[in-house]
């Protein structure tokens, strides 16, 4: 889903914009608190913001969630995808999580990186990427909490193979954070919901492929 700057409420945009300068990895939105920001693993209400009433977040919202997702929270109650917005001229991705917390509706966006990360930034061990891309077979899982940098993990040895290896890389991802541009390999990423309906079909269709 791609939203443009001009469609969205500015003071969402100024939040937004405030977690791109400070660093933060996370804007969150919940009726009863201001918006607050996770930086650095601390909660930090953003100045001079009032809290957030139900209309406020059903606005503000709206403005980043198709009536198709809408409708799909409204049946789940939870909703992850990720948006393309355009911040300071240029298109900046959030991976957007949607909750119900005592009837009202609360949001969490993550700050997707416009880049993939190196190993220098991530900390990554090089040797354990490169042991990890060299497999042919075999299955390897990466576990961890919640921002413990699966995702950026995985981008990272995904980037590498398609920096090194000619080969065909399929992706199913609920909602796709980093996108891949084609190098040596040829990528095909997928997104359940947009590209696919579920993980089964998409890992039957994997196993055809």
């Amino acid at each position: 889903m791609h939203v443009h700057h001009g469609a969205l409420e500015n003071r969402l945009v100024d939040w937004l914009s405030k977690a791109l300068e400070s660093n933060s990895s996370d804007l969150h939105l919940v009726c009863g608190y201001p918006p607050v920001l996770r930086m650095h693993g601390k909660l930090i209400p953003i100045a001079n913001e009032a809290v957030l009433t139900t209309s406020m977040m059903a606005e503000a919202l709206s403005l980043v969630c198709s009536e198709e997702q809408s409708t799909q929270f409204e049946r789940e109650l939870n909703l992850d995808y990720a948006v393309e917005i355009e911040i300071q001229n240029r298109p900046r991705r959030f991976r957007i999580n949607l909750f119900r917390s005592y009837g009202a509706t609360g949001a969490c966006l993550r700050v997707i990186p416009d880049r993939i990360p190196d190993f220098s930034w991530s900390s990554f061990p090089k040797e354990l990427a490169h042991r990890l891309g060299s497999f042919s077979n075999g299955l390897v899982l990466f576990t961890g909490v919640t921002g413990s940098g699966k995702s950026t993990s995985l981008a990272i040895i995904v980037e590498l193979l398609n920096r090194t290896r000619g080969i065909r890389i399929l992706t199913i991802e609920d909602p796709i954070e980093y996108v891949h541009l084609h190098g040596r390999a040829m990528i095909n990423q997928r997104e359940i919901g947009a590209d696919t309906d579920s993980f089964a079909n998409a890992l039957r269709s994997v196993l055809r492929e």
